[in-house]
């Protein structure tokens, strides 16, 4: 234990002296953990869900996808990178990034509907294997993404046993986000807008369900959302139908015997209410991307949920706070949420990181070997394990196996360690 906390105290020191280094623009720095890919950042734009239609605090899950055809010339043009990481093969520890928005195009090169760089999904998944990053819990907030994700994690499947390996295993949620269950009411187009037709909300939640009844998704899919209460965007879909079809969707998690990959923001107080409710009709859950009060994460506790951590709940001295006093080790898990969701300078947690990557700062400065400023990636779950190793006053080392225990308890029980 002590040996280990010393390592890690080291690989930090080390860092700080390499970073306080001068260096010229367009030296190279090497990454055990980067395999060719880089990230695509998109700093959000307006839609629902604050992502899918944008960034992930700015508008709804889901909504404008693709862009323009074809890869941009001068999207190639090189950058210096940033900040050499600090991964070295002794250092690797296996982790799950129990959300990750992979259905995104921004992951495909495109942001706001432009083409800026090529598809680097492969190569992201490549760069956040080497990371740690051992699975992926691909998540979905609509039926059309649900569909979606199902789609890549079976393609996956089918890869050459040598390329499938250098990725983490995929996995997938099939439900509806918050901002999104007018889905549950009308007819939603390619671009996310509703066409004003009326649906049927039993015949919606069917097809969900048949989803998970694809004989191609045994194993597959492995939890019932992105579903839950979102007060912060009653602008995309009023409290009303958010309650409503988030109530719907515990049928989902009785009938599939599935955990539910829950979203709260700013509605603690009916969350907690309906999940207690309803507690005997799903085998368990964690609220994910949490950045509530400790009353509240002792509340979800208390239930028999988990807490999902990811640079959205680090942001403040509070949040900080919150993950060191009120969330118990046995019921962390942790998450990227990519592409948002990554820790930033400006956050309090900021200075506990001790690993970074090379960064270009724009899409269309994109390097194949380089992140883009303001798009996070998985590999970047390595952050968010550092931080709360640091909170818990732990290594990543000492605290990792338990955060994926509980991950495998929740999500994959045949994966449990004897």
């Amino acid at each position: 234990m002590i040996s280990n906390r010393m390592r890690h105290l080291e690989e930090r020191a080390s860092l700080l002296a390499w970073a306080s280094l001068p260096h010229r623009a367009g030296s190279s720095s090497s990454s055990s953990s980067s395999s060719s890919s880089s990230s695509s950042s998109s700093a959000g734009s307006a839609g629902p869900k604050g992502g899918k239609n944008g960034g992930k605090n700015g508008g709804q899950k889901g909504g404008q996808k693709g862009g323009a055809k074809g890869s941009n010339p001068k999207a190639a043009t090189p950058a210096a990178p940033a900040v050499a990481p600090v991964f070295a093969p002794s250092s690797r520890i296996g982790m799950c990034d129990i959300g990750v928005n992979l259905t995104d195009s921004q992951f495909r090169g495109a942001y706001h509907g432009k083409q800026k760089h090529p598809d680097d999904l492969a190569a992201v998944l490549a760069r956040s294997r080497s990371a740690g990053v051992d699975s992926i819990i691909v998540t979905a907030g609509c039926l059309a993404e649900a569909r979606g994700a199902l789609a890549m994690v079976r393609a996956q499947r089918q890869l050459p046993v040598g390329e499938r390996e250098r990725q983490p295993a995929l996995y997938c949620t099939v439900g509806v986000h918050p901002t999104r269950c007018l889905e549950f009411e009308h007819v939603v187009g390619e671009d996310g807008a509703l066409r004003g037709a009326a649906v049927d909300p039993d015949a919606h939640l069917a097809a969900l369900q048949a989803v998970v009844d694809d004989p191609g998704a045994a194993g597959c899919v492995v939890a019932v959302g992105e579903c839950g209460l979102d007060y912060d965007r009653l602008e995309f879909c009023p409290k009303e139908a958010q309650l409503a079809h988030f109530e719907r969707q515990f049928a989902l998690a009785e009938r599939t015997r599935l955990p539910m990959f829950l979203h709260c923001r700013n509605a603690a107080a009916d969350m907690l209410a309906l999940c207690a409710k309803h507690r005997h009709r799903f085998t368990a859950g964690v609220i994910h991307s949490f950045d509530g009060t400790a009353a509240e994460a002792a509340a979800f506790v208390e239930l028999g949920l988990h807490i999902g951590i990811n640079g959205c709940s680090l942001k403040t001295a509070e949040n900080v706070a919150v993950v060191r006093d009120a969330i118990p080790v046995e019921k962390l898990m942790i998450e990227t949420d990519a592409p948002w969701c990554d820790i930033r300078k400006t956050h309090a947690s900021f200075g506990m990181v001790a690993s970074h990557w090379p960064q270009v700062g724009k899409p269309d400065k994109w390097k194949p070997d380089a992140c883009v400023k303001g798009r996070n990636e998985p590999c970047m779950l390595r952050q968010v394990l550092e931080v709360v190793a640091a909170c818990k006053a732990s290594t990543p080392e000492e605290i990792g196996p338990q955060i994926l225990r509980n991950t495998n308890d929740v999500f994959f029980p045949q994966q449990k360690e004897t």
